[in-house]
C-alpha cells in the first residue's frame, strides 16, 4: 500500500507539471484505503485531461468516493492538491462532454478554491476557461470573450507578481497555458463580430503578454548574481503564490510585505548600477507601437486563435493589421493552421526547385 501511494503520489506530480504521458505511464493500480483513491484517480485524471479525453476522465473522476464528516472524525487526510484537481477536473469533464451538472460543479470547484489560491492561478484560470466555454456552447460570445478577458488580466497581474520567483520549469510550463488560453480569447474575439475597441484590447493583450513572458525569461537569465536575501524572498512568494490560503487576510498580508521588500531590493540595486534597469519592464501597448511606425508603413503581426478545447480542434492563423497613429487596427482570419502549414511548405518547395 505505501508502494502504491509513493508511486501513484509520483505519478501526480508529474500530471501536475504538465507531463501527461509520462503520468499515465507511472501510475499504477488505486490500491486501498481513500488517500490512494484520490491520489490515484487525480493522477490519471490530470494526464488524460492534457489529452483531451474528456469522457474517460469523467467516468475515471466519478468513481472516487466524497470526503465525509465521519471520515474527516476518523483522520482522514487526503493530499489538498489532489482533491483540488478533482473538483478542477469534475468541471472541466463536464462542461467538456455537454453534461447538464457542469455549472453545479464549476460552483462547487469555486467555492473550494476562490478561497485558497490568488486569481490569476493556474487553477483558477482553468475554472474561467470553463466558464467561457459554456457561454460559447450558447453563443453567447459577447460574455465568453468577457469571461476570458478577465482571466487573461489576472494572469497577467499574478504573473507580474511572481514570475521571477519560478523555478524554469515552471515558468515555462505557466506560459504554454497562458499561450494557450490567448489562442483561445482571440478565437472568441473572431466569433463575437468585435468593433473597434475590442479590436485593440485584443491587440494590446496579445502584445502585453508576448513581452509579459519575454521580460520574466530575461529575469531569469540574471538571477545567478542576485543577492541571497533578494533569491530567498523569490522563492518565498513562489512558494506562497503556489500555495493555498492567500485570500487570508494575515497570509496576504505577509504576502504583500514580501513584495514590498522584493521591489526595495531590486530599486536600492538599480542605484548601485549591480541591478540595471529594463526598458522591457516599460509598458508596451498600442498607442507606443503606432508612434513607432514610418509614414505609410503597415505593421502585420501574426497570431493563432482557436475556440476549440483541445490539441485536435482547428486552430487558425489570424493577423492583426495597424497602421499610423490614431488609424483604426483589423484583425483578419486568413486560413486555418493546417492550410498555412501547406501553403509555406509548396513555397519552399518552389523555392528549391528553382
Amino acid at each position: 500500500s505505501k508502494l502504491i501511494r509513493s508511486q501513484n503520489t509520483i505519478a501526480l506530480f508529474l500530471a501536475d507539471a504538465g507531463q501527461g504521458q509520462l503520468a499515465l505511464s507511472r501510475i499504477v493500480d488505486r490500491g486501498q484505503g481513500y488517500y490512494n483513491w484520490v491520489n490515484h484517480d487525480a493522477a490519471r485524471g490530470e494526464a488524460l485531461s492534457q489529452l483531451s479525453q474528456w469522457t474517460e476522465v469523467r467516468d475515471c473522476i466519478c468513481q472516487t468516493p466524497k470526503l465525509t464528516p465521519v471520515m474527516k472524525m476518523l483522520g482522514v487526510s487526503p493530499n489538498p492538491r489532489a482533491l483540488d484537481l478533482l473538483a478542477i477536473l469534475n468541471a472541466e469533464s463536464h462542461a467538456y462532454t455537454g453534461s447538464d451538472c457542469a455549472l453545479d460543479f464549476l460552483q462547487k470547484a469555486h467555492e473550494r478554491l476562490d478561497s485558497r489560491y490568488l486569481p490569476g492561478h493556474p487553477y483558477v484560470a482553468r475554472l474561467g476557461l470553463v466558464a467561457a466555454h459554456l457561454c460559447s456552447v450558447n453563443a453567447r460570445w459577447g460574455e465568453a470573450l468577457s469571461v476570458m478577458s478577465k482571466v487573461l488580466s489576472d494572469e497577467d497581474i499574478y504573473l507580474e507578481q511572481i514570475g521571477r520567483g519560478l523555478p524554469e520549469v515552471s515558468l515555462l510550463t505557466l506560459a504554454r497555458r497562458m499561450e494557450s488560453h490567448l489562442e483561445r480569447y482571440l478565437g472568441y474575439v473572431l466569433r463575437a463580430s468585435p468593433n473597434q475597441q475590442t479590436v485593440r484590447d485584443a491587440f494590446e493583450a496579445h502584445v502585453r503578454r508576448k513581452g509579459l513572458v519575454f521580460q520574466q525569461a530575461a529575469a531569469i537569465s540574471r538571477r545567478t548574481s542576485e543577492p541571497t536575501e533578494l533569491r530567498e524572498i523569490r522563492q518565498e512568494l513562489s512558494l506562497r503564490a503556489l500555495g493555498s490560503d492567500l485570500i487570508n487576510a494575515d497570509s496576504r498580508a505577509q504576502f504583500e510585505r514580501l513584495l514590498a521588500k522584493r521591489d526595495e531590493l531590486e530599486a536600492t540595486l538599480a542605484k548601485t548600477g549591480e541591478y540595471p534597469s529594463e526598458a522591457l519592464e516599460q509598458a508596451i501597448n498600442l498607442q507606443a507601437i503606432q508612434q513607432q511606425l514610418p509614414p505609410q508603413t503597415t505593421l502585420l503581426d501574426f497570431a493563432e486563435a482557436t475556440t476549440g478545447i483541445g490539441p485536435a480542434d482547428e486552430h487558425r492563423v489570424v493577423v492583426f493589421v495597424i497602421h499610423g497613429p490614431d488609424s483604426d487596427i483589423a484583425v483578419v482570419d486568413l486560413c486555418s493552421r493546417s492550410r498555412m502549414d501547406e501553403i509555406v511548405s509548396d513555397y519552399r518547395r518552389e523555392l528549391e526547385s528553382d
